[in-house]
């Protein structure tokens, strides 16, 4: 828990100096479109405190049940590891959420075409789980042919495709969008470092304690 909170109270900080005043930005292209509408069944922050708040808890949740997964990882291993393990851990859980899924959903701003959100939900666990599982069998798994599964595991979430929308219109501007993008992976992999180095840490001195 202390280490998911640091982490993400990290990327919090970050976002709000990166990624959300793009998103701000994004934001009042969509607006002008739609004339000040949105629909009313959709929640949106009413004000930047709200914005602020809804972004570090999740965030902070979103680093405690990371870091709880990569406790678990290393419980079931038997294993100890150094920040330089940590920081390898971190490194797969970067590649795994965030680059994979990102070469077919990248990240979106306000005023992009998206396919469905379910559809894309689907697809992203999907592919953060394979990847997750390709990487652990290449990485760990000693017999040829199970790391051939592996690359079997990483590439098939791409060859079967994200879901992608009808019309690919888009309100904001490209250099915006490959602006956006480029925070969100920044603060990612500052996240996932932070939290597999900070893990690991924690984990070594729990276990010594005990």
């Amino acid at each position: 828990m202390l280490t998911g909170g640091v982490a993400g109270v990290m990327v919090t900080l970050l976002h709000q100096s990166l990624t959300v005043p793009l998103i701000l930005h994004a934001e009042s292209f969509e607006t002008v479109h739609a004339h000040g509408t949105l629909p009313a069944a959709a929640w949106h922050p009413h004000s930047l405190h709200e914005r602020r708040v809804a972004t570090v808890i999740s965030d902070v949740l979103t680093g405690i049940g990371f870091s709880l997964v990569l406790l678990a990882i290393w419980q079931i291993r038997d294993e100890r590891p150094d920040w330089r393990q940590g920081l390898a851990w971190g490194v797969g859980g970067f590649l795994a959420t965030t680059v994979a899924p990102s070469l077919g959903l990248p990240a979106e701003l306000p005023g992009t075409a998206a396919a469905a959100l379910r559809e894309r939900q689907l697809w992203w666990i999907a592919t953060a789980v394979l990847t997750a599982v390709g990487l652990a069998v290449a990485c760990f798994a000693r017999p040829w042919w199970l790391r051939i599964l592996a690359l079997a595991s990483l590439a098939l979430p791409h060859l079967v495709g994200a879901p992608q929308p009808l019309d690919a219109a888009s309100l904001v501007p490209r250099e915006l969008l490959q602006a956006f993008q480029q925070s969100v992976l920044l603060c990612n992999f500052l996240f996932w470092v932070v939290l597999g180095v900070g893990a690991s840490y924690c984990y070594r001195a729990l276990k010594s304690a005990a």
